[in-house]
């Protein structure tokens, strides 16, 4: 693995702490766009015994319950999936803006983030059991489930074409590569400082760490 570039960039703090009558409000929204409409995930926490309302206001479209509390989201034309930390995952169809729920499966671990390849593939990031990549249908039975990663705390996966990419937060970001008989073979572990989330893009991936953002370009 080839290291093209190395860029220092500022961190910034994002809150979602908010002081209401003192009800202290821990709040995190996660969204997933498409072309035509932005999906939301709302996770709330509410301290102390002070009754509010009005704490989220629906501008538009509709909430739709789940079996957890969502910590990451993502979409694929009308396929929809929510991580539900220990809970596993949970699948959502929409039907001309009907949004139902598909199926819920429950995953080792804590599932943080979802990638979705297509309607029915997708990985998940499940912290201290790894990561998985997912096979399905419109039901609760995958076709095949792949655990890799089982020794590494997994924030995120990224894939392009066979390349996989894995955050694993003090562990720096782990490579792997997926072979055509649906098995997951590791390339190397690389110690580039705590990281949070990497994405591929026109030919390099992006890692972002506590230490910056590293750019890569993955050599065969």
């Amino acid at each position: 693995m080839k290291n093209k570039l190395k860029v220092k960039i500022i961190p910034s703090l994002v809150f979602g702490l908010i002081n209401i009558v003192y009800c202290q409000v821990e709040s995190k929204i996660y969204e997933s766009y498409s072309d035509d409409y932005v999906v939301k995930a709302y996770d709330a926490f509410i301290n102390d015994t002070v009754y509010t309302t009005g704490l989220w206001f629906n501008t538009s479209g509709e909430e739709i319950a789940s079996v957890g509390n969502p910590n990451g989201i993502d979409m694929y034309e009308n396929e929809i999936v929510l991580t539900l930390d220990q809970l596993g995952i949970e699948a959502y169809h929409n039907e001309n803006g009907l949004i139902t729920s598909a199926y819920h499966i429950d995953l080792e671990g804590n599932s943080r983030a979802v990638t979705m390849l297509n309607g029915g593939k997708f990985f998940v990031a499940s912290e201290e059991a790894g990561a998985f990549r997912i096979a399905t249908g419109l039901s609760s039975q995958w076709d095949y489930k792949v655990q890799f990663a089982k020794d590494l705390f997994v924030t995120h996966v990224t894939s392009s074409n066979n390349q996989i990419a894995v955050s694993c937060a003090s562990n720096g970001l782990a490579l792997y590569e997926s072979k055509q008989s649906d098995s997951i073979e590791e390339r190397g572990i690389h110690d580039i400082g705590y990281v949070y989330h990497s994405e591929f893009s026109n030919g390099y991936l992006f890692a972002a760490s506590r230490e910056g953002l590293h750019i890569f370009e993955i050599e065969e």
